[in-house]
């Protein structure tokens, strides 16, 4: 378990996704830690209904 956890940083990268709901006129930002994008939109999606939202942008943060 130890090992997990000081390892999980190096095996995920952070991104930000830009999206909305159809219907809203606003943009929700949200932030999420995954192996690659697919992963950071499955968790974006998950437990909503994929035809209700539209995604903007996926960006990958820069490392700090």
């Amino acid at each position: 378990m130890l090992d997990h956890v000081k390892t999980y940083k190096e095996r995920t990268s952070s991104y930000t996704i830009q999206w909305s709901t159809r219907g809203d006129s606003g943009l929700q930002t949200s932030y999420f830690r995954a192996k690659n994008v697919l992963e950071a939109l499955d968790k974006l999606f998950y437990d909503r209904d994929p035809n209700s939202i539209t995604v903007f942008s996926v960006l990958l943060n820069p490392i700090s």
